[in-house]
């Protein structure tokens, strides 16, 4: 059985009409990220090729079964969908004879003692990568006008419709006031909402490793959120955000930590406003 070539997940979906915030763990093909990397009204974080080691690239690889989507060569930016079952057989068996010499190079680099971040460059053709994606209403609804659209490229097609079909039938909390993803009810009630801010922010900067759903403990959780605004990795603190009217950068009707200007001001702002 193929593996399938794009996954989707809703993490959290909150507020309502205009307003509404949602992110999205998606697990794509690597040659299509350009692509979606031209949406600008997306917070993202993404799985590095910089991060993940060689032999993890390489078991990923090896496991693999999926293939792209061939079309046929034509004028334009779009191709027809291959339809023929012996053509798509043949380009499948070149994609796999192609894939086995960039694992043999990507091998041969990694015992000479080459790093990751140069290595596993020639892996991308055939990798499959994660991203968190948290969007406000405009910028997902303009990303499923462009990529839903005959004329995309079938792949981000594909991403566009799955994420579609899972936003559609992923129930909104209409009520909430803070969007907190990867946070469970029970971390919710324990601790501080300055504090739940920062459980979120760490487990989507930990999409880089390919690790959201790895179980850290809490107190290293809130440190490895220190060093991150401290070296200035300040992307992951775009998925924690408070219900405020205005825009805030790329969201409209929330706040965004990195908006607030990281988390001791956001816990001041807190304070100061008496919200627990």
């Amino acid at each position: 059985m193929l593996e399938q070539r794009c996954e989707v997940e809703v993490i959290a979906k909150s507020g309502e009409g205009k307003n509404m915030l949602t992110t999205f763990r998606c697990i794509y093909p690597r040659y299509i990220l350009p692509e979606v990397l031209t949406h600008r009204m997306f917070s993202r974080n993404t799985s590095s090729s910089r991060a993940i080691p060689i032999k993890v690239m390489l078991k990923q690889i090896q496991e693999s079964s999926w293939y792209p989507i061939w079309t046929v060569n034509q004028s334009g930016m779009s191709g027809e969908i291959l339809k023929d079952p012996e053509e798509i057989r043949i380009n499948n068996e070149y994609h796999d004879r192609a894939k086995a010499q960039a694992i043999e190079v990507a091998q041969s680099f990694a015992n000479r003692k080459i790093h990751k971040q140069n290595t596993n460059r020639y892996l991308e053709p055939f990798l499959k990568i994660s991203m968190v994606i948290t969007t406000g209403e405009a910028g997902l609804q303009n990303f499923f006008t462009l990529r839903r659209a005959p004329d995309a490229m079938p792949e981000i097609q594909e991403l566009a419709n799955l994420m579609y079909d899972k936003y559609i039938d992923f129930p909104t909390n209409s009520e909430a006031k803070f969007h907190l993803p990867f946070t469970t009810d029970l971390e919710r009630d324990i601790y501080r909402l300055d504090e739940c801010a920062a459980l979120t922010i760490a487990r989507s900067s930990r999409e880089t490793y390919q690790n959201t759903l790895g179980h850290v403990e809490i107190s290293k959780e809130f440190k490895h959120v220190d060093k991150l605004w401290g070296d200035r990795h300040e992307s992951p603190f775009e998925h924690a955000a408070m219900k405020l009217q205005g825009n805030h950068d790329n969201f409209k009707g929330w706040k965004s930590i990195r908006s607030f200007g990281g988390l001791e001001k956001f816990k001041k702002y807190l304070d100061k406003n008496r919200i627990m």
